[in-house]
């Protein structure tokens, strides 16, 4: 799991090859590298990053804020 990332998310679960699976049904799988996919069935929502680096930008904890705020 990734607390880390998503220290505003209580009770992060893994599972089903997820890395992250939210209360709220949301699910993230982190990559090689930084790359990174988080998935809102909910929201009929799918982030994509790609990345070259080391992980280190979080990218994953911009891609939940799209989510919570995506309409």
């Amino acid at each position: 799991m990734m607390r880390n990332s998503f220290y505003n998310d209580k009770d992060l679960k893994n599972g089903y090859m997820f890395d992250t699976i939210f209360d709220d049904g949301d699910l993230f799988k982190a990559g090689v590298g930084g790359q990174g996919i988080y998935i809102s069935p909910e929201k009929d929502l799918v982030v994509a990053f790609f990345s070259t680096g080391d992980g280190s930008n979080q990218e994953e904890s911009y891609a939940r804020e799209i989510a919570r705020h995506f309409m």
